[in-house]
């Protein structure tokens, strides 16, 4: 057999090491008697490299004096965090090769990646005890960290998750890229990301998996700072989208320009219903661009655009081919 460390062929390649492999599941591989030591006698932080191309993950692991299999395989569960190693075949394989139970393994691993938040530890017990109609976690004015998202993602790759709410916790860009890696699971139904300072760039971050999406079908992004910049995005994943059936980009400063990029990608879609962009700064010039949209695209039932000094030119546009009642209209053009 061949050492996955050194891949000289050897009777004595007799120990098992468990690493990440392809960032889905764990692969035994075996290392020779002489590496194996080498590995044991490391300094504070064992490391080890793969010599092998198709080993090169560096592989490490807690050391006290000679390691246990429930220290490497807790230490490798830890590692495949940053490695996006599914939880369920990490945590099985720690399960198999230990004595410890599965809520000691998941403490372990939050405790090692410095997860101290009591209400983002509550989210990720759901997953342990999550039922096939789906779960919900609330994280609203949690002060969530872009870190705790890394973690939360690494939990969220096989569970259904009907609604997500990480608004008002300001994470930004860094904690936009976490989001869209949970995104990218297709698994969310409803997410709310409002107020958390994401701009443009954050905006696009979150809209990117949008592009793909089966299943997230209703998506709160205001007071986001988006801008037109952001609509740019945001554009881009409706013309391709054909799950999403609300949208709330309220508090935006869009401006005209971001109104007529949305209604033009509004034409492409079939599956929008509400559309919310109250005070935006839209303008009779972005009112006129909306209804214009609304002649085509007849699944629209809610278009909210109170608050953006449209006009009565502007007004009078959306009127014209507003689907729901006189009443409702109102409302959805107030302040204009």
């Amino acid at each position: 057999m061949e050492c996955a460390a050194c891949t000289h062929s050897s009777k004595s390649t007799v120990t098992t090491l468990y690493s990440a492999n392809d960032r889905t599941e764990f692969k035994v591989y075996l290392l020779c008697k002489g590496c194996m030591r080498d590995w044991e006698e490391d300094s504070e932080l064992a490391k080890f490299t793969f010599k092998n191309p198709s080993w090169e993950k560096r592989l490490y692991t807690t050391k006290s004096n000679v390691p246990t299999l429930s220290q490497i395989t807790l230490r490798i569960i830890c590692i495949g965090v940053a490695n996006r190693v599914s939880y369920l075949s990490a945590s099985n394989l720690a399960l198999k090769l230990s004595s410890l139970e599965m809520n000691q393994v998941t403490n372990r691993l939050l405790d090692y990646n410095d997860i101290r938040s009591n209400k983002v530890r509550d989210a990720i017990s759901v997953f342990r005890n999550k039922n096939t109609k789906g779960i919900e976690i609330l994280l609203g004015s949690t002060k969530l960290k872009p870190e705790e998202l890394t973690i939360l993602e690494y939990f969220c790759q096989g569970t259904k998750i009907d609604k997500f709410n990480a608004s008002w916790n300001r994470f930004g860009v860094k904690g936009a890229k976490e989001m869209e890696r949970i995104l990218k699971h297709d698994k969310v139904s409803s997410l709310d990301v409002s107020w958390n300072e994401l701009g443009a760039s954050g905006a696009g971050h979150i809209c990117s998996p949008l592009r793909n999406s089966l299943n997230l079908q209703h998506l709160n992004l205001s007071s986001n700072q988006i801008g037109p910049g952001g609509c740019i995005y945001i554009a881009d994943a409706l013309q391709n989208n054909k799950s999403l059936q609300t949208l709330n980009l309220a508090f935006n400063d869009v401006l005209e320009e971001g109104a007529v990029l949305l209604s033009r990608a509004l034409k492409h879609n079939s599956t929008l219903q509400e559309l919310n962009l109250r005070s935006n700064q839209i303008g009779p010039g972005g009112a006129i661009a909306l209804a214009d949209m609304l002649r085509s695209h007849r699944n629209i039932q809610m278009l909210i655009v109170a608050d953006n000094g449209i006009g009565e030119e502007g007004a009078e546009e959306i009127a014209k081919y507003f689907p729901g009642s006189i009443s409702t209209l109102i409302k959805c053009i107030k302040g204009n």
